[in-house]
């Protein structure tokens, strides 16, 4: 598994599974596309034309399903798209975030539109992430308390045989 997981086609199908996994798929979702609009964003502050920023952006990227539709979107670009009617095609970005990223075109602040989107989906993650382990907390004590109470059990055991045998050696009643 860990073999077939290098490879290309490989990488596809797990990324996939990632993706479409109840609850985790929106949270990988929203972390990889944190990173990517925070990149651009800070590619387009600095003067990097939009093509070459989408690609470095996607270079990014972790998940290959998301790193090919990027690779759609560099595609449309380069071709005299907006970059917000490339994105809106996609599956991968939510509608709100095409539409910040609508708004911060039409009004010509792309970069501060893109660091917000980025801003807004890391505190999603974060939140959530604050959730998943505080709900996760009483799981572990609960798990813990048992492997304790099984070691204290097995110890105590062979102690009670012993004293049980000691007392059937003596001739005492049980």
């Amino acid at each position: 598994l860990n073999r077939y997981a290098r490879t290309k086609e490989g990488r596809l199908i797990i990324d996939g599974l990632k993706i479409n996994i109840f609850a985790v798929g929106q949270l990988v979702k929203k972390a990889q596309i944190a990173r990517f609009t925070k990149t651009l964003s800070a590619l387009l502050a600095n003067g990097v034309p939009m093509v070459q920023s989408i690609e470095v952006a996607a270079s990014t990227l972790e998940n290959e399903v998301i790193k090919n539709d990027v690779s759609n979107i560099t595609k449309e670009v380069t071709e005299g798209a907006p970059l917000s009617k490339a994105i809106i095609k996609l599956s991968s970005f939510p509608l709100s975030v095409t539409n910040m990223i609508a708004v911060g075109e039409e009004s010509g602040n792309l970069e501060k539109a893109l660091f917000k989107v980025s801003d807004a989906c890391q505190r999603d993650v974060d939140r959530a992430l604050g959730l998943f382990t505080s709900l996760l907390e009483p799981f572990i004590i609960l798990v813990m308390g048992c492997v304790v109470g099984f070691i204290v059990i097995s110890m105590l055991l062979p102690i009670f045989q012993i004293n049980l045998m000691a007392r059937c050696a003596r001739g005492m009643p049980k």
